[in-house]
């Protein structure tokens, strides 16, 4: 009896930590590690040791650690909730990182991963899974399956193409999404399958346009489309009705849709560096009174 109370203890330790991460996890804070996870359980700073304690290493912090011939040993990590590396020479996440069954946190970093084997789809506590500076070609289809994945980051991948696969958008509890500074081949055409995406952040990634429903989001608050070549909104734009905040810096839009009179709820709206008319954005400003555009200054004139 003990031993079963004490195992519902520690799920609702568990369900109360994932609710905390849902709404504060910043893999930059130092100290974030240290919160989430079972309390006081310690973190391992070296993945050799983790994997010598396993039955107890829940939580890695892995820095300037050479792990490349040992991700095999992923397997034995059975218990691991947390996961952050950084700097590890590590080329891909194989078929032994499935095994990590209790992990909700990943985090890699400087790590230039190739290759994530479909086994990830096993990962079913996955909550936030965030890459930087890799070099992927593609996420494997299988990754539809995070059925308890709620954030994707990508940040400054390599390659010259990144295919994100139709079958990723069948994460329908996928809430953030981020992809900063990776030469996408396109997004998916079924974006609108994302029903409870409230964020998503495309920057830098190359996009000249957007899939035709891209509007069908109906919980998108936050929209940052800089630093991209896109020529035109799709009509559906007009339909993101919660929207609260949106980015369309450093684009190639000549006009807005007539339609975005309708976001009500808008009170940010960044449209530097595209070339819109200041009488389409002063209308525009007359229909939104509550919604705050940035546009570029004025040039001042030069005296002759």
């Amino acid at each position: 009896m003990l031993k079963r109370v004490s195992i519902t203890i520690s799920t609702l330790l568990f369900t109360w930590v994932c609710a905390i991460a849902q709404v504060n996890f910043n893999s930059d804070d130092p100290n974030f590690i240290k919160f989430y996870g079972g309390q006081n359980q310690p973190v391992f700073y070296s993945f050799k040791e983790a994997v010598g304690h396993s039955k107890h290493a829940t939580k890695l912090k892995s820095k300037d650690e050479f792990i490349q011939n040992k991700v095999k040993k992923f397997a034995k990590l059975v218990n691991m909730q947390v996961m952050v590396l950084e700097n590890n020479a590590m080329a891909d996440l194989p078929a032994e990182f499935g095994m990590m069954k209790n992990l909700f946190i990943f985090s890699s970093k400087k790590n230039k991963i190739i290759y994530i084997d479909a086994a990830i789809s096993q990962c079913s506590n996955l909550m936030y899974f965030e890459l930087y500076n890799t070099k992927l070609d593609s996420l494997p289809k299988s990754m539809k399956s995070l059925r308890s994945l709620e954030l994707l980051r990508i940040v400054a991948n390599e390659s010259d193409t990144l295919r994100i696969p139709e079958e990723l958008t069948e994460l329908r509890g996928l809430r953030d999404l981020q992809l900063l500074n990776c030469n996408l081949y396109k997004l998916p055409k079924t974006i609108h399958n994302f029903d409870a995406m409230e964020r998503m952040i495309i920057s830098g990634c190359k996009l000249d346009s957007l899939p035709d429903n891209f509007g069908y989001m109906p919980r998108l608050k936050h929209l940052d489309l800089e630093n991209n070549s896109i020529l035109v909104l799709p009509k559906s734009f007009t339909k993101l009705k919660k929207l609260e905040y949106l980015s369309l810096r450093n684009n190639k839009l000549t006009e807005l849709p007539d339609g975005l009179v309708w976001l009500t709820k808008l009170q940010t709206l960044d449209v530097r560096g595209n070339s819109i008319s200041d009488q389409s954005l002063e209308i525009l400003g007359l229909s939104l009174p509550n919604c705050r555009i940035i546009k570029d200054l004025p040039k001042k004139k030069v005296d002759k």
